[in-house]
């Protein structure tokens, strides 16, 4: 099963998705030629909401949730999940999934890889979720980007960007101060966690 396929098999089963699937996927970065798993930058896009992952190269992960006019950002460093503001529910319980979609999506429409997207748009068909059949049209601009659109029937249709190539680290003095940790996937009808400041101040001091 290709790596981003199977990454959308654990998110659709609600499965916790463990930082080291992300962003690099099985080794994608280092494969020849690259493969999509390797995500520097993954904008996802509907009417209701933006979310945005950019992967770093020594594993870091920084997810960007736009909802109701409001962002709110989250930073995986291995086993710890922060947030930039004081949490009020689940928002990022689920945000595998969300990557998890365009990336099956893209793997089936161009399987030798992101480097493969043609400069003019180009049409494939794909299943993706329950046997629904989805229609993937993506392009390569002159810089190297991606920009893709998945419409399915009776679905909201998805649209965004996707850049290959894992992004130089994030700076050691990156502000975390006023973050909270992210509080973990609960049971249905579980009470909710009580909010827990972050431990540092700085992402250096998470490394």
């Amino acid at each position: 099963m290709p790596a981003p396929v199977r990454l959308f098999t654990l998110a659709i089963l609600g499965v916790a998705l463990p930082a080291s699937a992300l962003p690099e996927i099985d080794g994608a970065c280092s494969a020849q030629p690259m493969q999509w798993g390797c995500v520097g930058q993954l904008d996802v896009r509907s009417k209701e909401s933006a979310v945005r992952m950019s992967g770093y190269r020594n594993k870091e992960i920084l997810v960007e949730l736009d909802s109701g006019g409001k962002r709110q950002r989250l930073l995986v460093r291995g086993g710890v999940a922060i947030i930039d503001t004081r949490p009020t529910g689940h928002e990022f319980d689920f945000w595998g999934y969300a990557f998890a979609i365009p990336l099956a999506a893209l793997q089936q429409a161009f399987p030798a890889g992101p480097l493969s997207v043609p400069a003019a748009p180009v049409s494939h068909q794909v299943e993706i979720e329950f046997k629904k059949r989805s229609h993937v049209t993506a392009w390569r601009l002159v810089d190297g980007e991606i920009r893709y659109r998945i419409v399915t029937p009776s679905e909201p249709s998805l649209e965004g960007s996707y850049r290959a190539g894992l992004l130089p680290e994030l700076p050691g003095d990156f502000d975390l101060r006023g973050w909270y940790i992210a509080p973990s996937p609960q049971r249905l009808g579980a009470p909710p966690q009580a909010p827990q400041p972050a431990p540092v101040e700085r992402l250096e001091q998470l490394r």
